[in-house]
């Protein structure tokens, strides 16, 4: 029947077909202009968009585009919103629960962060990203020995593609917690690995400054500098250390650099628009 409809018009379609058909039409019309207007960056009408569509129909995709949409407001608390609605709709799917976790961790709602990565965790405890996000969520709370297990766990998962960003935040957090012999490991295997990596250089330069080691320290920093000339931890904190060793040409130099980055990075407050 609805086939000869189409085919030989719509004078027989009873009131309620035609609402629905005119909603389904509205439906189509403000999901498109949503993306478009998502892809557009044009966020806020994205936004007017996607919701008023979901108020005609609840589906999924389009709940997905408006939850992007609202992380790139930086609207964290109703992206999350969105995001748990889908959750509640497909909760097997690994994929929501850590983009819930990453909205939480942007909130700094570790509860929510945890919450989120237990319920991807249970799903599948071998995914590599659910056990970073996982530790991530206790470093927020300030367990960093409780975060050190899921690091680990993300890391032996991931060994046939490295997970650099894991060893560097274990590293990180085992100097964090004074463990600076396994800090320097990480950072050692990371340097093995991945050559003068500024991350992994900026570690093993934190890990011998704490062992007193002035002569390498500044070496390492030295190298920071060389892979990143940007670098104004580095800079300053190569000046502390030259001074420190006596070397107040060298400190005054590090100086002089971090003072022109600085004036690099400082808007022109005489400059007029």
């Amino acid at each position: 029947m609805s086939f000869l409809r189409k085919l030989f018009g719509n004078d027989n379609m009873t009131a309620e077909e035609a609402e629905r058909e005119r909603q389904a039409k509205e439906f189509d019309a403000l999901k498109y202009d949503g993306v478009a207007a998502l892809r557009q960056n044009a966020l806020p009408y994205a936004v007017k968009c996607l919701t008023h569509a979901l108020e005609i129909k609840d589906d999924a995709e389009t709940r997905d585009y408006l939850a992007q949409a609202l992380i790139r407001c930086d609207n964290m608390e109703a992206a999350y919103e969105q995001l748990s609605r889908l959750a509640s709709l497909e909760p097997d799917n690994v994929r929501i629960w850590l983009r819930m976790a990453d909205v939480a961790y942007m909130m700094e709602n570790y509860d929510a962060m945890t919450d989120a990565c237990e319920k991807a965790i249970g799903i599948d405890s071998e995914n590599a990203m659910a056990n970073y996000s996982f530790a991530r969520a206790y470093i927020g709370k300030d367990r960093s020995a409780d975060a050190i297990g899921y690091l680990t766990k993300a890391i032996s998962v991931s060994e046939d593609n490295p997970f650099w960003e894991a060893c560097l935040l274990r590293g990180q957090t085992y100097l964090k917690m004074g463990n600076i012999e396994q800090a320097s490991k990480d950072a050692d295997n990371m340097l093995r690995q991945l050559g003068d990596n500024e991350d992994a250089l900026l570690l093993k330069a934190r890990c011998v400054t704490a062992e007193d080691d002035k002569t390498a320290a500044m070496s390492y920093y030295g190298r920071v500098i060389d892979a990143n000339p940007f670098c104004a931890e580095a800079y300053e904190k190569r000046a502390i250390l030259r001074e420190m060793t006596g070397d107040d040409t060298g400190a005054q130099a590090d100086r002089a650099a971090l003072a022109e980055l600085a004036a690099h990075d400082r808007p022109d407050e005489n400059k007029q628009g």
